[in-house]
């Protein structure tokens, strides 16, 4: 047992192991049959270990696992009959088992001739049809376009059934296409004030300014004391002399201009000025 199972286990692990066993693909029923009994030997042992042997529970029980277990051919065939007893669903797994392989066998053998028979038959047929004429490239009048004609249109079919389904679009003349739109003739808005400019505010904004206010603008500023100075320095550099309205003896300093003295007779005798 130990050689089989590997290390001593209780009855409730060899239950499970049963419980899980199932007959692997290919594998032969003879095969699946012994394992499911050395299971069943393991539990009745380890129960006579324990005094406590319940050998009609045991074979229900290795039944049912030995049932679910088999392959879906035969399972099906076996589970019709529940009053089989343990040795009497091993006889009939055989048997099924048996009956099984010779119809595989003969399913097997079979389609190989037909499928021999069938691919000369199609030789033959293909050497004997007449050969196909050449395609014609087909174009559409509608659409204008290839693999397809005018019947078979889809862009063509798309549109009857709009037109069906809305009336025929309304045509519109060269003459209404040219014509300007009548927001056109609207006053331009301005998103700047939120109002509408008119023509009176065009004029207001853009009108030339009045003879009075350019006189106002550009009139002339009275000299200022310094443009004076300026001036009179000027004259003195060129040589110009004083203004014969101011008979004084001058002085030109850069802030100001500073009468040093009126003329008089005492100081007539000052050199006169160049």
């Amino acid at each position: 047992m130990r050689t089989t199972f590997g290390p001593l286990k209780n009855a409730e692990q060899y239950r499970g192991a049963l419980a899980g066993t199932y007959q692997y693909p290919g594998e032969h029923i003879i095969d699946f049959i012994s394992r499911v009994k050395d299971l069943r030997s393991a539990i009745l042992d380890c129960e006579r270990s324990t005094h406590i042997v319940d050998k009609t529970g045991v074979d229900e029980f290795t039944l049912q696992c030995f049932c679910d277990g088999l392959i879906p051919e035969i399972r099906l065939q076996l589970t019709v009959s529940r009053t089989l007893t343990l040795s009497e669903a091993f006889a009939r797994a055989r048997e099924l088992y048996r009956r099984f392989e010779l119809d595989r066998e003969r399913q097997s053998s079979t389609p190989k001739t037909t499928n021999r028979s069938s691919d000369v038959d199609q030789t033959q047929r293909r050497a004997a049809r007449p050969p196909p004429p050449p395609a014609e490239t087909k174009s559409c009048r509608y659409c204008k376009g290839l693999g397809h004609t005018i019947d078979e249109c889809r862009k063509r079919q798309f549109n009857n059934s709009i037109r069906e389904r809305y009336g025929e679009p309304r045509r519109i003349d060269d003459r209404e296409r040219r014509a300007p739109s009548s927001r056109e003739n609207f006053p331009r808005y301005d998103h700047r004030d939120e109002r509408r400019i008119t023509e009176v505010r065009d004029n207001r904004e853009y009108r030339r300014p009045t003879e009075s206010r350019d006189n106002r603008e550009y009139r002339r500023v009275p000299e200022s004391r310094d443009n004076r100075e300026y001036r009179y320095r000027e004259d003195q550099g060129n040589g110009r002399g004083l203004s014969p309205r101011r008979e004084a003896r001058r002085e030109a300093v850069p802030s100001k201009v500073h009468v040093i003295a009126p003329a008089t007779e005492e100081n007539s005798e000052l050199p006169p000025s160049n």
